[in-house]
């Protein structure tokens, strides 16, 4: 996009204000946890520590054959397991905002004792429930006492096959205490232990790479600069590649064993037991190849987009499209999602509401804190978002992205009981990912310019490709280690490493140079941690889309039912989707494809402008950029300074000032002197909205 279209972008937004004003909501919105919501002092974290470690659960051993005593059992542990959700759900979330504070580290250890406690003292209570029979048991669920707890006891019933003797149950419990080990020491490698290496600029000068400069070289036009940064940023992981290795080989056999342990033949079947049909996810996986082509020339495009003649495993996290929204503050992200998700009715609206004002969103990303993005909280208590938002449009996606787990944590919470409350991985996801779609469409129909369409096209293309097809190929690597493991082959690094790279490779086919630092990226993923998982996200984006046409052709039964999905008050299956065939996934392959088409037919145009030229840097762009950052003294954080040179009395900043000037070109009718003032300014503007992308972490997948 030409300086003059960047002008005229702005104008059209001053003009589109007046004429086709969106809601605003006027406040500012709360940005960091306030945890004494869960406890107000350290000594009530104690207290029902101390509770649990000396509750009476162990004198109804050998009682519950009695329904009155089995009542009473049931209602104690309840309370006790909730009492240990709402200490766990604190702590970690300690531990996630500072991975190097020792003393969040000892809560999380004692939260984690609590568990362990109770599933030990408990022990008795799952083989002695079923010493009585399945219709005895059932007959139980049909008693208004018991109602409370019928899903738990049916669900025990049915997996009659995979409970154990109390024996083999206590040792299991006992073994809680390590299961979270791989993860946490991932987490404690990946935050508090991470150091970058040495990096030689292009001046020749060796320091220790700094990604809050150092990353521009990640957006150079010269590709071998690019590779040298992508080199520099995973240079960690391949100087601890044998202790990731040796972490992630934990968590599978630790996964392994557990599934073996409880009679399953496989993980996969331990894992899906009772949410899909483990051939609904290899099928997934099927289908997908076969649609691989899509993948492959999704990538040419983007590299046609970008302007580079090869795409590169490190080119995979760059923008192809200029930035046509810049800067989205987190009031104005919160603002944009609520106007965006107004389409889900009154009451979402004002769940969201009450969301986003309750003190439980932390947003800023901080130096030791977790670079995940989620969403939980324990049963009866406030729900918790955590994100990293650096003033994007892609954090205002997932903030939409959370907002949609929280509303339904938050409605299955008020509304159903502790055992009813849970949400499994699938449709987990749905929430989540509807209202991404539901965003991209308000976005799309409020888009001022030619200019935002297309980065909207790219925003719709990438949330297609990040939600859907990078999952499934993950899911395929992660099937693939744990079918080898299970078949009594040995995991090594190398094996990982060949593994992950094979299996991209299937999937990119000649239109991505794999990168010799690639067969490492697989260690910078945490969901590998998550047993299974990242189906999910493939199957409920399909589901959000099924959903999304039938509210776009606005169905008001839909919205109803999808209302009443979100409170548990209905199942999924009565939303009217099966999976049962696997031409369900075919809206979403025609609507991928759909969409490559219209970039297609853009970026084939004899006067497209490649990207090139808007988000990447010339080696000049890039002298200039460290000279102004060394000049400055100051850190990632004062990007913007080194451009604007804010005022230190306090007088009105040259951002502020690019927008009067702008209102006074358009009142003089672009009088050429001032102009040429916005041109200089806002060429400067777009060199700082580059920089402020590349202070996103590397990695970006769907978060939880």
């Amino acid at each position: 996009m030409s300086k003059k279209h960047r002008i005229m972008l702005v104008l059209s937004f001053l003009i589109a204000s007046v004429l086709f004003p969106q809601a605003t909501f006027g406040q500012s919105y709360p940005t960091s946890w306030d945890m004494t919501l869960l406890y107000a002092t350290e000594a009530d974290f104690e207290n029902d520590y101390n509770q649990i470690m000396s509750n009476e659960l162990p004198q109804y051993e050998s009682t519950l054959g009695d329904d009155r005593a089995l009542e009473a059992f049931l209602v104690a542990y309840e309370t006790y397991y909730r009492t240990a959700d709402k200490m766990y759900v604190y702590a970690a979330s300690l531990c996630d905002m500072d991975s190097t504070d020792d003393t969040y580290q000892d809560t999380y250890n004692t939260a984690l004792q609590a568990y362990t406690k109770l599933d030990e003292d408990t022990a008795f209570f799952m083989p002695e429930l079923l010493e009585r029979s399945d219709e005895n048991i059932l007959a139980l669920t049909e008693q208004d006492a018991f109602a409370p707890y019928a899903s738990f006891l049916t669900d025990i019933s049915q997996a009659r096959g995979a409970i154990l003797s109390e024996e083999s149950e206590v040792i299991l419990a006992l073994a809680n205490s390590w299961s979270e080990a791989p993860s946490n020491i991932y987490d404690q490698l990946n935050t508090s232990d991470f150091k970058y290496e040495s990096f030689t600029d292009h001046f020749g000068n060796v320091h220790t790479f700094d990604p809050s400069t150092d990353i521009v070289y990640l957006y150079a036009t010269d590709p071998e600069w690019r590779t040298n940064a992508y080199d520099a940023i995973m240079a960690p992981y391949i100087s601890h590649a044998n202790t990731y290795a040796a972490i992630y080989i934990a968590e599978v056999e630790k996964n392994i064993f557990q599934a073996r342990a409880r009679g399953y033949d496989s993980t996969l079947e331990y894992v899906l037991d009772g949410v899909i049909d483990p051939s609904d996810y290899t099928g997934l996986i099927a289908v997908t190849k076969q649609h691989a082509d899509l993948i492959g020339r999704y990538f040419e495009l983007r590299g046609q987009a970008l302007g580079v003649d090869t795409f590169l495993t490190s080119d995979l996290y760059l923008p192809y499209t200029p930035d046509a929204y810049g800067e989205i503050t987190y009031d104005e992200g919160v603002d944009l999602v609520r106007n965006a998700l107004s389409a889900l009715g009154d009451s979402y609206s004002e769940d969201i509401s009450a969301l986003v004002t309750g003190n439980t969103i932390d947003v800023y990303p901080d130096t030791y804190k977790t670079s995940s993005q989620y969403t939980w909280g324990a049963y009866g208590e406030p729900v918790y978002i955590l994100l990293n938002y650096y003033d994007e449009l892609d954090d205002a996606f997932t903030l939409a992205h959370e907002l949609g787990h929280a509303v339904q944590q938050k409605r299955t919470n008020e509304l159903q009981g502790y055992f009813d409350a849970n949400v499994s991985p699938f449709p987990g996801e749905l929430p989540s990912t509807l209202n991404e779609l539901l965003m991209l469409d308000y976005m799309k129909e409020n888009a001022v310019d030619g200019s935002q369409s297309l980065e909207l096209l790219a925003t719709d293309l990438d949330l297609f490709y990040d939600t859907f097809f990078s999952q499934v190929i993950l899911a395929d690597f992660e099937n693939q280690v744990y079918e080898r493991a299970e078949s009594g082959e040995s995991l090594t690094l190398d094996v990982l490493n060949t593994l992950w790279l094979d299996v991209n490779r299937t999937y990119f086919g000649d239109a991505v140079d794999t990168q010799s630092s690639f067969a490492y990226d697989w260690m910078q993923i945490p969901h590998l941690y998550q047993n299974h998982y990242v189906y999910s996200y493939a199957m409920s984006i399909t589901a959000a889309a099924d959903i999304f046409s039938s509210l776009k052709a606005d169905q008001t039964s839909v919205k109803t039912a999808y209302n009443q999905f979100l409170s548990g008050e209905i199942d999924f299956d009565q939303l009217d989707i099966s999976f049962d065939d696997l031409s369900v996934y075919n809206a979403v392959f025609n609507h991928f494809e759909d969409t490559l088409d219209a970039l297609d037919s853009i970026v084939s145009e004899p006067d497209f402008e490649s990207a090139s030229r808007t988000n990447l840097f010339t080696m000049s762009e890039i002298e200039d950029y460290l000279a102004a950052y060394s000049d400055s003294g100051s850190d990632a954080s004062s990007t913007e300074e080194i451009f604007f040179n804010f005022q230190e009395d306090g007088s009105l900043s040259d951002e502020s000032a690019v927008f009067i000037i702008i209102i006074g070109a358009v009142i003089a009718l672009w009088l050429a002197t001032l102009l040429l003032i916005v041109f200089l300014l806002l060429d400067r503007r777009s060199l700082v909205k580059k920089i402020k992308r590349l202070e996103e972490p590397p990695y970006h997948s769907p978060e939880y």
